[in-house]
């Protein structure tokens, strides 16, 4: 079997999506060589997506306005201790503000919220503020764990001390 032939550069080296394979000229066969990865539903890369750095980013592709990244996918982007367990899951989880739907594909574990939280770019990614993120992981963590990583959030970020005071008075 050739060799696939090299992909435009503006698609080289990131993940895109069908229409940005259209608009650059790709034909749908190009799309299933053995080269192309789809680690995402609508989502294709050429090389690596192993770390969660580079999930997210092939990931953000298919995100829709109003979606962001959360829990403890943000807690581990912002390289914060957390226990192994989730260290090892896989799945990205993003969180959207109701009545939107949460996200619904391999890989993702949606998650629908009420209120809108503050969201900001990280590396071009959209994720909950930290104080947000800690708030989502109180119902999963020991209490030890959520505040050793609460510490965790204040110190690199002592700004969210009063957010993340009103955060844990909130039910």
């Amino acid at each position: 079997m050739a060799e696939p032939r090299s992909l435009p550069d503006d698609l080289e080296g990131r993940a895109f999506s069908r229409d940005d394979a259209e608009r650059a000229g790709l034909r749908p066969g190009r799309l299933r060589r053995r080269d192309i990865r789809r680690p995402f539903h609508g989502v294709q890369i050429v090389g690596s997506f192993g770390t969660l750095r580079e999930r997210c980013t092939a990931y953000r592709v298919r995100m829709k306005p109003g979606q962001a990244f959360s829990h403890q996918t943000l807690v581990l982007l912002q390289g914060l201790p957390l226990a192994r367990a989730f260290e090892e899951e896989l799945d990205l989880h993003v969180s959207v503000v109701m009545p939107g739907r949460a996200p619904t594909t391999r890989g993702v574990v949606g998650h629908r919220i009420r209120i809108a939280p503050p969201v900001v770019d990280l590396g071009g990614l959209p994720v909950v503020r930290m104080d947000e993120a800690w708030a989502q992981m109180a119902p999963l963590l020991a209490v030890d764990e959520l505040i050793v990583l609460g510490d965790a959030v204040l110190w690199r970020e002592h700004e969210l001390l009063e957010a993340m005071r009103a955060a844990a008075e909130t039910p």
